[in-house]
């Protein structure tokens, strides 16, 4: 089959863009009268999900071995949360009038598909006088909550003006060669902390899913996302890029991955990465593949 042509390319991607506008769209508004799913807007110069092979090999490298967290994960006595994170969506690049560097933008939206809520509470360290961040868990047919690990800090971002609980994602760029391979890591964000809220409703119709949103607010003493709902970072925010000045036109994913270093106990982890494939040219995102 011959390859689409540029404006081809172009028409199909602003067709998609309108299909997935209009599903988010409905989404948004619900059917019936309900709001049942938040789905975010897409770029159009966004491919589908890498292929299998790439998918696996990025499970391989970004999946650190299971450690404490993995007992936990197995005790079917607890409803535990269970982190799943969208497609990177609302792709661009934008440049610094001051500094000159080019940044790649993106939304990321972490929602909980599990039984339980991830429930996060803040204690000072009278020591050290950091906000030290425990997660709470939720036994079966018990909705008293029981204090499990330390899983990190909150900490007071004055760009976005709340606490975020620390490294609570991670976003990379890879290099893919000249057949798709998965060549090197090119660009990285190892630390990026979230005010973990209910921002947006995903899936209500699961088991345990909350009714209403029940963590709002940027709090010292407890945060969270509840079952069937998300957590939504846009792209305007700052932290939700990775600096691509001085990049090489070429092939590439882009890969988010929530809870990376799995301090957080879930259900699951192997459903934390999510990876888009883009292409870069000139400084500016263009329909993938380029050059292939």
């Amino acid at each position: 089959m011959p390859p689409f042509s540029i404006k081809r390319r172009l028409l199909l991607g602003a067709a998609l863009y309108l299909l997935y506008a209009l599903i988010a769209l409905v989404f948004l508004t619900g059917v019936g009268g309900k709001r049942v799913v938040a789905a975010p807007v897409f770029s159009p110069y966004q491919a589908a999900l890498p292929s299998a092979a790439i998918t696996t090999e990025l499970i391989k490298v970004l999946t650190t071995p299971p450690g404490s967290a993995a007992g936990a994960a197995q005790n079917e006595s607890l409803r535990l949360p269970d982190l799943q994170i969208f497609d990177p969506f609302d792709i661009h690049t934008v440049s610094s009038q001051k500094g000159g560097d080019l940044r790649l933008k993106f939304g990321t939206m972490i929602w909980n598909a599990g039984t339980g809520p991830l429930e996060t509470r803040g204690a000072e360290n009278p020591g050290t006088k950091q906000l030290e961040v425990y997660q709470y868990l939720y036994p079966r047919g018990d909705e008293q909550a029981q204090q499990g690990k330390r899983i990190g800090t909150f900490d007071y971002n004055h760009r976005h003006g709340h606490l975020h609980l620390q490294t609570f994602a991670r976003y990379q760029l890879w290099s893919l060669g000249r057949k798709g391979k998965l060549e090197g890591l090119v660009a990285t964000n190892d630390k990026v902390g979230f005010c973990l809220m209910d921002i947006k409703p995903v899936d209500l119709k699961r088991r345990n899913a909350a009714s209403a949103p029940v963590y709002a607010g940027c709090r010292a003493d407890v945060q969270g996302i509840s079952v069937g709902y998300g957590d939504e970072y846009v792209a305007q925010l700052f932290e939700q890029d990775l600096d691509i000045t001085n990049l090489p036109d070429g092939n590439y994913v882009l890969v988010t991955v929530a809870n990376p270093d799995r301090e957080i106990d879930e259900a699951r982890y192997r459903n934390n990465v999510s990876a888009v494939m883009i292409a870069l040219k000139g400084g500016a995102l263009v329909p993938y593949p380029v050059g292939l």
